[in-house]
């Protein structure tokens, strides 16, 4: 049964996608163990895509931004 609800496309495509994409790929949790680099790489991407997003809103103001990256195209 827990197979088959894993497999499911809501889980597959929307839930999954979501935790792999803003939580797993995002949180170094489990690369603590591999030493200090995979944290810092993991770091300092997130603080790249932080600045870039702030340097977008700076630039175009809030209002667009959050419209491009909400709106369904």
């Amino acid at each position: 049964m827990r197979y088959r609800l894993y497999r499911t496309p809501l889980v597959m495509f929307g839930i999954g996608s979501i935790y792999f994409f803003l939580l797993q790929s995002r949180l170094p949790l489990g690369v603590v163990r591999k030493g200090r680099e995979p944290w810092i790489c993991i770091m300092t991407t997130n603080l790249e895509i932080v600045v870039a997003a702030g340097l977008l809103m700076w630039a175009f103001g809030v209002g667009p931004f959050l419209l491009v990256h909400t709106c369904p195209s």
